[in-house]
């Protein structure tokens, strides 16, 4: 029986994927992580062999926690789980080290066909973002570019038009009434979704992608 760890933080779509493997006879899910910080500290307690990773945690990107798993155990298979049908999302996530891209309206069909692909070490992508990818390197993908803007969360758009404002950590903190720490996880969590590396870059691809004007 393979071993199953799942990193995400919310409790609703955790328990509906525990449900899941505690009905297949194959996968047992021994813990459920709600941030990077739990998933780490479950990775030296349990013998995992699977690591299903949100790509939006409080905490930490799923693509740096995927890049520190992966430098903690080079053999372990990770399916990054996410809302997202972006392929730049695959092939980052792809390069920090995972094996598969699960979108998370997946039905148990799915989600265990891509376990499986795992398990053998074989990489298993949506299909419909596989053929987002296809047409876009074939170059007759006919969505417009608008159509491939990531979805933001309330905060992050509140955090993202007072990054434009020009105010700091500090400023956006006090105005949101919420932590610089917790400033800071949004904005990482902008870069990651945006796939930029600093705030000029982010600015540069929210006035692209009409982020400002949602």
């Amino acid at each position: 029986m393979a071993t199953v760890l799942l990193v995400d933080d919310h409790l609703l779509f955790s328990e509906g994927i525990r449900l899941l493997m505690d009905a297949h006879p194959e996968y047992q899910m021994v813990e459920c992580a709600s941030n990077g910080s739990e998933a780490m500290q479950a990775l030296g307690i349990h013998h995992i062999d699977i690591v299903l990773l949100d790509l939006e945690l409080p905490d930490i990107s799923g693509f740096d926690l995927c890049k520190q798993i992966i430098a903690l155990d080079p053999d372990m298979k990770i399916i990054a789980l996410t809302t997202h049908n972006r392929p730049a999302y695959v092939r980052k996530i792809l390069q920090s080290g995972a094996l598969g891209y699960l979108i998370k309206n997946a039905d148990a069909e799915e989600m265990f066909k891509a376990l499986d692909c795992a398990m053998k070490r074989e990489v298993y992508i949506n299909p419909q973002v596989s053929k987002l990818m296809f047409e876009q390197l074939s170059g007759i993908s006919k969505q417009p570019p608008h159509g491939l803007a990531p979805t933001l969360t309330r905060r992050e758009k509140e955090v993202l038009k007072l990054i434009a404002d020009e105010m700091t950590t500090r400023e956006i903190a006090e105005a949101l009434f919420i932590s610089e720490s917790t400033v800071e996880t949004h904005r990482a969590n902008l870069f990651s979704k945006l796939d930029v590396k600093n705030s000029v870059g982010l600015l540069k691809k929210a006035i692209e992608l009409d982020l400002l004007k949602l």
